[in-house]
């Protein structure tokens, strides 16, 4: 099984999307870049649909019980390293307007690299593919000229070729990159079969996220109680007051209130207040 790797970057931009969660749209099947001189993934079956079949239901089986949105990620792209033949490398790229945060696995050394450039120079294929919703292949990176940069390195790397599909799910955004170390065009059959898992892993990222969300805003609102109740203890004060001094030092500070609650739950105290001070304006 190869090794995989994972690169997170956080991006300091504001998020571009209101809050709140907008209702989960699958997308249609995706088009192909009209740059490429192929036109693929038209949606027909491979060669054995009920293998074919047998072999999804167990890939989605273990997409939908990874532990997180890396996991799942990184299981999609270990799937689909098995899945097509004389693949040289793999790797998932998630780009999040909302959470601020690039993530990419791969099972290769390079393939992290050239996907850590992507996020860096701010295009190549794979974030192509995401942004424009539609597939993407790369014939040959020794004559690339959509993205030069990346294709030279890519080159340098050993890969000649390319097919990126999109898993975009909306607001969660990935794609599935599959990298040769010959150039030309893979088979019909492997095509689908990447299709169809990159559809799966899309439902199954998009999963992960809400999640993940839904557990992160859990531990936030129990550590806020926690905070609460020191101060409460603390200084004789009851919830609505307690949770005004957590508010008001937030504003004033310009400090978010789960990360005042954590400083609280950790040392007893706001932070930079002291045991010896009165205690804090509830008002």
């Amino acid at each position: 099984m190869p090794h995989l790797r994972r690169t997170v970057r956080r991006r300091s931009s504001p998020s571009l999307l209101c809050p709140g969660q907008p209702p989960i749209q699958v997308l249609p099947t995706v088009s192909v870049d009209h740059s490429s001189p192929d036109r693929f993934l038209d949606g027909s079956a491979p060669a054995n649909p009920e293998a074919a079949a047998r072999y999804l239901a167990v890939v989605a089986a273990q997409l939908y019980v990874q532990d997180g949105v890396v996991a799942t990620m990184d299981a999609a792209a270990r799937r689909a390293v098995e899945a097509v033949e004389g693949s040289a490398a793999t790797g998932v790229l998630s780009t999040s307007r909302r959470f601020r945060r690039d993530v990419a696995v791969s099972t290769t050394q390079e393939a992290e690299r050239l996907d850590a450039l992507q996020f860096r120079l701010g295009d190549g294929p794979s974030l192509r593919a995401v942004q424009e919703r539609t597939a993407v292949f790369v014939r040959d990176t020794r004559g690339e000229c959509r993205w030069p940069l990346w294709a030279s390195v890519a080159s340098e790397a050993g890969f000649q070729s390319m097919l990126v599909v999109p898993m975009v799910i909306e607001p969660y955004r990935a794609a599935l990159g599959i990298y040769w170390d010959c150039h030309g065009r893979p088979g019909h059959e492997e095509l689908a079969m990447v299709s169809l898992i990159a559809r799966h892993a899309a439902i199954a990222v998009a999963n992960a996220h809400q999640v993940s969300t839904l557990r992160e805003a859990v531990e936030a609102r129990h550590r806020i109680g926690l905070a609460q109740g020191i101060l409460m203890e603390r200084f004789g004060l009851d919830a609505e007051q307690s949770f005004s001094i957590l508010r008001r030092y937030s504003r004033d500070n310009n400090i978010k209130v789960n990360d005042i609650a954590r400083a609280v739950v950790t040392t007893g105290y706001l932070p930079g207040w002291s045991a010896a001070e009165p205690p804090p304006d509830t008002r």
